[in-house]
């Protein structure tokens, strides 16, 4: 299953999905679920491409708000900058826990982060370098895609779009 994600607020927010579509769909999730903006694939892949000050920024709102066990890496900066800056030297994030894996890469307007397209999968599906090689090149080509027709969207078709 393939989604796409903003952020929205503290967290990432599910605008499309293929959940429904998928077999492989194991949790499905509907538009609107949120997951986390520091541990997830979604948010990490966001995040490593925000200017410096609005990523200190969220994750500060994060540390300051979340209550969720799974935002406690926002507290330890080191951590979060060493996991950032692999996401913004490979150009994807993942997430692993227990059966459920996910990569991410970002939707870039103008070296900009406008969303994240993720896919979900079962880990022992198949291994890392699997996912580097076949899937993540799929994935940033995707994303290219979706940013080239944001960008040439005319205004009355993005209407609604950041609501």
């Amino acid at each position: 299953p393939l989604t796409i994600t903003t952020p929205s607020g503290i967290s990432m927010l599910v605008r499309l999905n293929t959940d429904f579509q998928s077999p492989l769909s194991k949790n499905r999730f509907t538009i609107g679920h949120r997951v986390s903006l520091v541990a997830s694939a979604s948010g990490k892949a966001y995040l490593a491409y925000c200017e410096p000050e609005h990523r200190a920024l969220l994750i500060n709102l994060v540390v300051k708000s979340s209550p969720r066990l799974e935002d406690k890496i926002a507290r330890n900066n080191q951590g979060m900058r060493t996991i950032l800056s692999q996401v913004r030297r490979e150009g994807f994030a993942t997430m692993s826990d227990g059966d459920r894996s996910a990569v991410a890469v970002p939707i870039l307007s103008k070296g900009h982060p406008l969303a994240s397209l993720a896919m979900r999968f079962f880990g022992s599906a198949i291994r890392a370098n699997g996912i580097r090689r076949d899937v993540v090149p799929l994935l940033k080509g995707a994303a290219e895609k979706i940013a080239r027709a944001f960008e040439t969207a005319p205004p009355t078709q993005m209407k609604g779009a950041t609501d």
